[in-house]
């Protein structure tokens, strides 16, 4: 499965792009505000109807204009897919695949799978449980189809449990009315993270051990004690949480903790390690993708010459590579890529400057673009 082509119109400061990708390694180099992360947006939009970047049509639409479009065909199984989204201020995203109206992003999610790996990707083991939860989501929402569902019920339950928090005067009588709601759905999404976080932590293990330079351990939080039911938790904390006006135990709250020598890896590691820690989980995220539907989900990684070194950066890229994954890589200079590429012969080189992408030849014998 991979993107074949793409073209887009009004997407942040890139000019009309349209272009046809290797199925293997595509480096986009340019100078910094040249536009290759808003190229790479455009593939995001591609994926899940949004950027990677944020969750709003404005910004990424062009300045001064309502509507942006990202059209692309996309290869799966051998079959041409075609796929069109048009974000428009005020409207959102309407959505059409093989000339049929989509109404929901998950579709798109689910028919061209993506990750992506920027510099916010790096503080992955050093920052909040928000972005380790997203990504575990990311993978238990491609596994169990039946957790989108259970999650935005859980969500709008939540939210509603939160509101009324804040409301003076509350009684116990009506929080109690989310309550079976709430905990139904929390109990289901956690179940189902727990079994994929298993599967999950398992292949970080595995991966460890081939190349075992430092103790990890990686463990699930699922938000709450294990022993007691969520719905003991929200009884047992009502107080607290009428104190703060916000529910602070339950699913909401699951992360993925690691930890060397029982102490967290943020506190202990060099950051050549914590780096190594957040390539491999991405790496055990493709590859659980991988084992659960036969095919590696599109990596998306900007400006990787900033992180890891090129022996690092090229031992990662051959790494995805075996999996399948079709990669996008953006950086400033060419020349960081120059090993890579005269070994992928199948690599293209695309160069970003002042919003214009323009496919180019790597010179050298064994690189055909």
């Amino acid at each position: 499965m991979y993107i074949k082509r793409l073209q887009v119109n009004n997407i942040r400061n890139l000019k009309p792009v349209d272009v046809r990708f290797s199925e293997s390694v595509n480096l986009i180099y340019g100078l910094n505000g040249s536009g290759k992360t808003s190229f790479l947006e455009s593939l995001s939009v591609l994926s899940s109807g949004k950027s990677f970047r944020s969750h709003l049509s404005t910004p990424i639409i062009a300045r001064d204009l309502k509507s942006a479009t990202v059209f692309g065909e996309v290869d799966i199984k051998g079959a041409t897919h075609r796929v069109g989204v048009e974000k428009t201020i005020g409207k959102g995203s309407f959505i059409r695949v093989d000339q049929k109206t989509v109404t929901n992003n998950s579709v798109l999610a689910r028919m061209v799978p993506m990750l992506a790996i920027d510099n916010q990707s790096f503080e992955l083991v050093t920052g909040g449980s928000k972005f380790r939860r997203k990504l575990l989501d990311w993978l238990v929402f491609h596994v169990k189809h039946g957790f989108h569902s259970d999650w935005l019920t859980f969500r709008e339950s939540l939210k509603q449990r939160n509101a009324q928090l804040k409301t003076k005067g509350i009684s116990k009588r009506e929080l109690a009315a989310w309550l079976p709601q709430l905990v139904s759905s929390g109990e289901a999404i956690t179940e189902q993270r727990i079994e994929c976080a298993d599967f999950l932590i398992n292949t970080i293990n595995a991966l460890f051990e081939v190349e075992k330079d430092f103790n990890l351990t990686t463990e699930f939080d699922r938000g709450w004690s294990i022993e007691k039911s969520l719905e003991e938790i929200l009884n047992d904390n009502l107080e607290i949480d009428l104190r703060y006006q916000n529910t602070r135990k339950g699913p909401h709250r699951a992360d993925i903790l690691f930890t060397t020598d029982k102490k967290k890896v943020s506190e202990v590691l060099s950051r050549g390690q914590l780096k190594s820690v957040v390539c491999r989980f991405y790496l055990a995220l493709c590859q659980c993708f991988k084992e659960s539907f036969g095919v590696a989900p599109i990596l998306l990684i900007d400006d990787l010459p900033s992180e890891l070194d090129q022996e690092r950066a090229q031992i990662l890229i051959n790494q995805f590579l075996s999996l399948g994954s079709q990669l996008f890589i953006t950086g400033v200079e060419l020349n960081y890529f120059d090993g890579f590429l005269k070994q992928n012969k199948h690599a293209k080189v695309f160069h970003v400057k002042h919003g214009t992408i323009s496919e180019e030849t790597f010179g050298s014998e064994s690189f055909t673009a």
